[in-house]
């Protein structure tokens, strides 16, 4: 128990530790970009008035996701009253 103290952490943490058989940090896996980079350039080119949430729609992916890598891109729509 002083080994919890020592190291600010609680019993149930140092038993999880002391029963693992490895306690090298596991990997979750990888975040997979499901927005291809060059064919959303070509696609916003091709068909620049197309809504946020049809383009995701195409794309396969959330409309925040779009318009978080249409940022990262430095593609923004700009609507002006007519």
């Amino acid at each position: 128990m002083d080994a919890a103290r020592i190291f600010n952490i609680s019993r149930n943490t140092l038993y999880r530790w002391l029963r693992m058989d490895d306690l090298r940090p596991q990997k979750s896996g990888f975040r997979r970009r499901k927005i291809d980079k060059a064919a959303l350039k070509a696609h916003a080119q091709e068909f620049p008035d197309l809504y946020l949430h049809e383009r995701a729609a195409i794309f396969g992916v959330h409309t925040s996701s779009m318009g978080r890598m249409l940022k990262k891109l430095g593609i923004v729509k700009k609507r002006t009253s007519v």
